[in-house]
């Protein structure tokens, strides 16, 4: 057999067979070279639908009327991942168990808003041998301290009245 190919009305090809490269092209062709795979989006912004075998989870990828590319995780209406047209990407919800996790250096342009509705919002700064934390305690009247987790104690304290505390380890 040799190559094969499908036509619209106009007698444009829409699906080719190229039977000496063995490859199969989807969209628009010109003189039997195989130029881009063009598929429109669905109502929802979804363009491919990867299912796994047996159906219980699948993935969608689409593009939005803003021209955002977003990845969408068993059909959720948020995606997962959206790489904006700007060329910004956006994460909803967690990216892991355990949050998310930057091999190698992170720049933040803005602000850093950590919250914790059900305890005291902390930052962590830890080497392989010392760990301290940056933290509001919401059980001091909301007393921002420097803490040294690793030796379990307190290295400043400043109270919402404006005092401040610093602490002796010897």
């Amino acid at each position: 057999l040799g190559d094969v190919s499908f036509y619209d009305d106009s007698g444009n090809a829409k699906l080719f067979w190229d039977a000496s490269t063995e490859r199969l092209g989807l969209g628009a062709f010109q003189n039997a070279t195989i130029a881009t795979l063009a598929l429109k989006t669905d109502a929802y912004g979804r363009a491919i639908h990867i299912e796994e075998n047996s159906g219980g989870e699948s993935f969608q990828i689409g593009v939005n009327a803003d021209g955002d590319l977003g990845f969408y995780n068993s059909g959720l209406s948020t995606p997962s991942l959206l790489i904006e047209d700007s060329g910004s990407s956006v994460f909803s919800g967690a990216v892991t168990s355990t949050g998310l996790t930057v091999d190698g250096n992170a720049q933040l342009n803005g602000d850093l808003t950590v919250f914790d509705g059900t305890g005291d919002p902390f930052v962590k700064l830890q080497t392989s041998e010392q760990q301290y934390v940056l933290r509001i305690d919401n059980s001091q009247s909301d007393v921002f301290q420097i803490r040294d987790v690793t030796n379990s104690a307190n290295r400043l304290a400043i109270a919402n009245n404006g005092d401040i505390s610093f602490y002796n380890t010897a």
